[in-house]
């Protein structure tokens, strides 16, 4: 299960039309560097090619941000680079990241032909208002059209769904859900709301325009999630990620998996096993860093406490839950004693439950999954 034998590679493009009042990603509107970034980009890959120690990469991700506002060609450009850098597999899986109003049908039919395997659209809403109130580009019907005029092109695709926004109901979501029934894609990330710190949703929360949803609605919402996955064969495979058999995100889960990967461009993370880095989050900063020979990173030398608590947070997330075997055979001593022991109140409230050797969140755990990996951890 935690065997190493692949590698994953994500870049970021931070570029965005305009900046969603939900989002704390590093981004900027800045589209006339598009082109530039692209090349330092690939500079960087040039500079971080010995990063994988030769693992074969099995997985390529676009993430942002908004990689749709990219030309074609420039992400034709991106992967040419990885593949003449990278030992890439055959059916690696290459995902991008894109906003509804960017997928034309020419657009779409450029990035099959460039190589992209499967497309997570960013869709959020199918209600107009709330695509308002999240300061959404694209409307309702922007959206199915995507997803329709998509699957010409693309087999495997994800939708990007938010619940849990201001005064949402069970009727609300249930119509969400029914949409994506409807649509027939292949994967679902629905994630719930949360008021970030900096960004437009937090101000109008302090200034109490917008208001939180109460914890027993939002487990309700979760629980209408679950039921639905049931109903449409879909597995719910991580709290925010839903696929049918056979069509999890590669990418996504390797993260959960303690597999290596490297991440490009500004405000990007890479993780080797021993250490972990991020690159400066300001676009000229990254470009010139780049340009002059080396990236502006930062880079943390991981302790044991620190890959112990990183497994915890990552496996406690998934639908299998944290292998106590495994950590027995890899973790001694104080901190699998910490760990068993704050379970144990856990599992009495009804938050956790053990299985065998997993320990895993049950649909109570999840509203307050933060507060159970903050205990369960290591400091």
């Amino acid at each position: 299960m935690y065997l190493r034998t692949m590698a994953g590679i994500y870049i970021h493009i931070p570029f965005c039309s305009k900046r969603c009042g939900y989002c704390d990603f590093f981004s900027t509107t800045q589209l006339a560097r598009r082109h530039d970034y692209a090349v330092a980009v690939t500079q960087e890959l040039q500079q971080r090619s010995h990063y994988l120690d030769g693992e074969t990469v099995s997985t390529i991700y676009f993430g942002g941000g908004t990689p749709s506002v990219l030309n074609v060609a420039d992400v034709e450009l991106i992967i040419g680079t990885i593949r003449s850098l990278f030992s890439v597999d055959a059916d690696a899986e290459i995902t991008f990241e894109a906003n509804p109003n960017d997928l034309s049908v020419l657009y779409l039919q450029s990035l099959s032909n460039v190589g992209i395997n499967r497309l997570s659209i960013g869709v959020q809403s199918f209600s107009d208002q709330r695509l308002m109130l999240m300061n959404r580009r694209h409307n309702a019907q922007q959206a199915i059209d995507a997803v329709r005029n998509a699957q010409q092109f693309f087999s495997n695709i994800s939708i990007d769904l938010i619940y849990g926004l201001p005064n949402m109901t069970i009727d609300e979501w249930r119509q969400q859900l029914n949409m994506v029934t409807q649509l027939g894609v292949q994967h679902l990330s629905a994630y719930h709301l949360s008021y970030e710190q900096g960004t437009a949703f937090w101000g109008k929360l302090q200034r109490h325009e917008l208001a939180e949803l109460a914890e027993q609605t939002s487990l309700d919402l979760f629980d209408e999630l679950t039921q639905w996955a049931l109903a449409n064969n879909f597995e719910h495979y991580e709290i925010s990620n839903l696929a049918l058999p056979g069509y999890r995100s590669r990418h996504n889960s390797s993260y959960w998996q303690r597999v290596k990967y490297l991440g490009v461009g500004a405000a990007a993370h890479s993780y080797n096993i021993e250490s972990r880095g991020w690159n400066v989050s300001h676009l000229a900063k990254y470009i010139n860093s780049v340009a002059a020979g080396k990236v502006d990173a930062e880079i943390e030398q991981l302790t044991p406490s620190d890959s112990f608590n990183d497994y915890v947070i990552t496996a406690l997330r998934t639908s299998q839950g944290i292998d106590l075997r495994w950590l027995e055979q890899n973790y001694a001593g104080k901190m699998l004693a910490n760990l068993k022991k704050q379970a144990e109140k856990y599992i009495s409230s009804g938050h956790l439950q053990q299985l065998g050797s997993q320990l895993k969140l049950t649909h109570a755990g999840v509203m307050i999954s933060n507060v159970v990996m903050e205990d369960l951890i290591y400091v």
